[in-house]
């Protein structure tokens, strides 16, 4: 996003500090880390981090002086701009190869979503391209490099996912690695997936080809490359991507991708039934249920579900394992409406376990209907409901297509007496993210003009404003994309 920030930034006000703690800090910075271990290789990081620790035993140290310890342990001074770069800069490099005589041209820039034109950022990038048992691994420090690969296959430009960069490929060299990803270890099948989704998103990569992945991906026996189908079929349902008349087709889909896995594995939702199990397959169970119950809507599965779910709220509580919490209790409350809102709603509110109150919670919150929702922010003022716990109730309501309106104008009306007061130190920043779901140009407009200003100055103001964003990003992504994505899943 242009309405971001660098993993290391000069805090001017307070309002700035909450803003910190996020997954730019936490997930960038670890993945930052990750990326100069993966290039460096095991040994000479280790050494690396012990020099920088014994130097600066029992003291002080500033990130410049972790930088210097690395590029020392890699005998590279350029190790340290590198690091600096990714660390004081903003943003996500983007490195396109392309075909060049027995090798690639890859040169970089920052990625940028559609419709948005990319910075001048560049970055020193440790990258490791790979080529059957072949690997390449340099420091891109220029616009542009020319790169040789002399193994055989498909070639990864993110050998091992470590690297903290999305690739751009010619259709050529997307179709090879799509082919095989059934067989890619779990890293790399996410960098795939991610580079692919961002590919597509920016309007280069087709839907044909994120379906291809898709149905690779299923077959792989990593759990996190499993998952990672998922984030594919996401990507086509964001914002109202998919017509509506393209859903049943969606719906299909999904139980081509899953059921397959979930007849292999088996599905017995009482408590403790897989606790001995490899959590792999576990993982894998999980996934599958999960697609299978809430996008593929198995009748058979949401009955075995349901049923699960009054037996444990009967007093059966061997019946449904806390991991199907979730899942149980949607159904449960699709089927009961809002009396059997109002039941949950008492239920979570007389417990203290820490799996099944908030999942009751959730489960109101996702209901996705509008009796519910009105009865949860207007009528439920049980003094046992925590502050967190309706703000969470806000987002969960925000976070559904059916209530989302119905969160957005409540959120308006009580803006003021919501976020008084202390309602934890993330909350106030965090708030915006209630937005996100939405995806038209008018609506951004109507954010920046509405909404941001009761942040200026304030904890969220940042996030404020990267929510406007990403709602104007997915406007110009739909009205680029959708109706051929819909075509394509109508077979048409």
């Amino acid at each position: 996003l242009a309405a971001g920030r660098p993993i290391r930034q000069t805090i001017t006000r307070n309002s700035q500090i909450n803003a910190s703690f996020d997954s730019i800090t936490y997930g960038k910075g670890g993945h930052v880390v990750a990326m100069i271990a993966g290039y460096l290789g095991d040994d000479a990081f280790r050494s690396g981090v012990r020099s920088y620790m014994a130097k600066h035993r029992y003291g002080n140290a500033t990130s410049d002086a972790f930088f210097a310890a690395m590029a020392d342990a890699a005998s590279d001074l350029r190790l340290l701009g590198a690091m600096r770069g990714f660390v004081d800069q903003q943003g996500v490099p983007l490195l396109t190869f392309e075909r060049k005589g027995r090798g690639y041209a890859v040169s970089q820039s920052r990625f940028a979503a559609m419709g948005t034109a990319a910075g001048p950022e560049r970055w020193s990038v440790p990258f490791c391209a790979r080529k059957g048992d072949q690997r390449h691994c340099q420091l891109l420090d220029a616009a542009s490099t020319d790169i040789e690969l002399a193994g055989k296959g498909a070639m990864m430009p993110n050998a091992d996912g470590l690297g903290y960069y999305r690739f751009e490929l010619p259709a050529r060299d997307w179709d090879g690695l799509i082919a095989v990803a059934d067989r890619l270890p779990g890293g790399e099948a996410l960098a795939l997936t991610d580079s692919l989704r961002a590919s597509f998103l920016a309007g280069r990569a087709t839907t044909e080809q994120l379906l291809a992945l898709s149905r690779k991906l299923v077959r792989n026996p990593d759990s996190h490359a499993f998952g990672a189908a998922g984030k594919l079929l996401d990507a086509m349902t964001r914002g109202e991507l998919l017509a509506t008349v393209a859903i049943p087709a969606y719906r299909t889909l999904v139980g081509q991708l899953y059921a397959p896995t979930l007849r292999k594995l088996g599905f017995e939702p009482r408590a403790a039934r897989y606790a001995s199990e490899d959590p792999e397959l576990s993982q894998r169970r999980a996934q599958a249920v999960g697609r299978l119950a809430s996008w593929h809507r198995d009748r058979k599965l949401r009955k075995q579900l349901g049923g699960a779910a009054a037996a444990f709220l009967a007093g059966d509580t061997s019946a449904l394992d806390p991991q199907w919490f979730d899942l149980a209790f949607d159904v449960h409350l699709d089927m009961g409406g809002l009396a059997a809102a109002k039941d949950l709603g008492e239920r979570a509110l007389a417990t203290q376990d820490p799996d099944l109150r908030p999942a009751l919670l959730g489960a109101l919150a996702g209901s996705g209907t509008t009796p519910i929702a009105n009865w949860l922010l207007d009528e439920w003022k049980d003094p046992r409901l925590r502050r967190s716990e309706r703000q969470q109730l806000l987002r969960g309501i925000m976070g559904m297509r059916g209530t989302r309106e119905t969160g957005y104008r409540w959120m308006k009306a009580h803006f003021d007496e919501f976020t008084a007061g202390d309602g934890g130190i993330f909350f106030t920043s965090n708030l915006p993210q209630n937005l996100n779901g939405f995806c038209t140009v008018e609506r951004s407009e109507e954010l920046a003009r509405d909404m941001l200003p009761r942040f200026v100055g304030k904890d969220g103001e940042l996030e404020m404003k990267r929510v406007i964003e990403r709602v104007r990003n997915c406007a110009v992504v739909r009205d680029a994309l959708a109706v051929r994505v819909s075509t394509v899943l109508l077979g048409r």
